[in-house]
């Protein structure tokens, strides 16, 4: 993989630069490499840090890739650490968003780690997204690397979600350089006897904000998704396939429902419900009718 050395004065690099960023006691790197190209349009595009444990659950790992496929199907970018676990799920589930994923390592720039995940790394630049580190070719590799990164995770991005820690894990130091960077910052719930859950659940009552299903976060990353949603829709499929979704969202469940919510001929309504099954926005189930997940 061919790698450069970053200008540091690219756009995608704003936050971490920002006016203040060297007052942080963690300063953000003087030099950073990058395979790939950074995502585009930074300054009207939201990123997110997905991070959390390497000894993840399945659990976890779902809650990850959901949270990091709706983003990506919204034009957020996702930012990770490549890791095993809820890293890897982060980038997978942004992959499958059709979105574009940065990870940042704690290795040199020419040694992706861990190799397990090269094909993963692969897959992300192929699809527009990039590697960056600021450990150049040579560089040795200790375990504070691994810590010292995450303010770059952080930094890079406007919020931070966490999924999964234990009590005292790599996860927790992230969370203290977003804290001093000024990033919103998100944990998931979870068991209170799980060991990975321990780590989040304490996050949540020293005032990090809940996380309760990745409509709901993407709605505080980007309050006004659901217009632009509709507004698609209304451009593609025109105004009554855009009033039926709108209908559908706000609780009218049946075919009668929304005849009688919208005043609409039952044919037209059957006709344009019979589009937006074809295109994958809504399920028909006999007089029933429910969006898709996403």
């Amino acid at each position: 993989m061919k790698y450069r050395e970053v200008d540091l004065n690219e756009e995608f690099l704003s936050k971490l630069y920002e006016s203040g960023s060297e007052q942080w006691q963690t300063s953000p790197p003087a030099k950073l490499f990058a395979i790939g190209d950074f995502p585009k349009d930074r300054k009207t595009r939201k990123v997110v840090a997905i991070v959390g444990s390497r000894a993840s659950t399945s659990y976890g790992e779902r809650i990850a890739y959901d949270a990091a496929k709706l983003l990506a199907e919204n034009g957020v970018i996702v930012v990770s650490g490549l890791a095993y676990g809820i890293d890897a799920a982060a980038h997978r589930g942004c992959l499958a968003g059709g979105g574009e994923t940065v990870a940042v390592l704690g290795t040199p720039i020419d040694s992706i780690y861990p190799r397990c995940n090269l094909s993963l790394a692969e897959k992300m630049l192929e699809n527009g997204g990039a590697i960056v580190s600021e450990y150049a070719p040579g560089d040795p590799v200790t375990r504070g690397n691994f810590t010292y990164r995450n303010r770059i995770v952080s930094g890079l991005a406007d919020a931070l979600l966490v999924v999964e820690a234990s009590d005292h894990s790599g996860t927790i130091s992230t969370v203290n350089f977003a804290l001093e960077q000024g990033r919103d910052i998100y944990a998931v719930p979870g068991d209170i006897d799980r060991e990975t859950s321990v780590g989040t659940n304490r996050l949540i009552l020293d005032g990090a904000k809940m996380y309760l299903g990745a409509k709901g976060f993407l709605g505080d990353v980007l309050p006004d998704w659901r217009k632009r949603k509709t507004e698609a829709i209304a451009q593609k499929y025109g105004e009554d396939a855009w009033r039926i979704m709108v209908s559908i969202e706000e609780g009218s469940d049946t075919i009668d429902g929304l005849v009688e919510m919208l005043g609409m001929d039952a044919e037209k309504v059957l006709s344009e419900l019979g589009v937006l099954e074809v295109e994958g926005l809504v399920i028909i189930e006999g007089e029933k009718v429910r969006l898709l997940k996403n």
